[in-house]
């Protein structure tokens, strides 16, 4: 379970790192942004591309087309592994027929 901080403590030297990181949220204006960091380095993509104890994720999620979009931003910071700061970005759109369900990770790994 991902738990995002939406306390404005942001005490991620008390956090031990973990496969999630420690997140922090904060609204700005009314974009959702939040910092992740502490993260246990593993791989980036499924290329098995690295990432260092350095990494930091900044991702912004905003509400477009008048509120049948979902934006998203994610931006990726290691000195460690990338030159440079590089972001990614996605859009998902609302389709009301549509629900979703619980998604179990851990499950799914032991099927595999």
């Amino acid at each position: 379970v991902r738990t995002i901080y939406m306390n404005g403590d942001d005490s991620t030297s008390l956090a031990e790192p973990s496969a999630l990181g420690y997140s922090t949220g904060r609204w700005a204006g009314e974009t959702l942004v939040i910092e992740t960091s502490r993260l246990i380095p593993d791989r980036f993509d499924n290329l098995g591309t690295p990432y260092s104890a350095e990494l930091r994720l900044t991702e912004r999620f905003s509400l477009g087309e008048n509120g049948h979009r979902l934006d998203y931003v994610l931006e990726v910071t290691d000195p460690n592994t990338f030159s440079e700061p590089f972001e990614k970005c996605r859009q998902w759109h609302w389709r009301p027929e549509v629900t979703l369900g619980s998604y179990n990770c851990e499950q799914d790994q032991e099927l595999q």
